[in-house]
């Protein structure tokens, strides 16, 4: 790893995931959900790439491994390039007014089904 890339908050979230997970207990508690072997490293792999990983090359090459291109979109569900809209901004939203004192109304459901009905119908 070179030092920007190991202290940016994607990496380092990354490094905590793997910490979490190699504590056995919590391993075979998560195997029940992502599988055993090499099902739950492939698994792993893709919950990784999600937090940070670039999904094309400057070829335009697909370099995630955790699931193919034809998945494509899982991987704007966490970190969208695209617009934005992802999981990460809705966090942002919700914490930050949260600890400004300042309330929004910010619902996620509804905003996700407004998204979904407009995206797909």
């Amino acid at each position: 790893y070179t030092y920007k890339y190991y202290f940016q908050h994607e990496s380092l979230s990354i490094l905590i995931l793997r910490r979490i997970v190699s504590d056995p207990e919590i391993r075979a508690a998560l195997e029940q959900y992502l599988g055993t072997g090499l099902e739950f490293e492939t698994n792993m792999t893709f919950i990784e790439e999600i937090i940070s990983s670039e999904k094309f090359d400057s070829n335009g090459t697909w370099l995630p491994s955790g699931r193919p291109v034809e998945k494509a979109f899982l991987y704007d569900v966490v970190a969208n390039s695209n617009d934005s809209i992802d999981v990460d901004k809705f966090e942002y939203l919700v914490r930050d007014s949260f600890c400004a004192g300042i309330p929004i109304p910010f619902n996620k459901v509804g905003f996700v089904w407004n998204f979904l009905d407009f995206a797909i119908f």
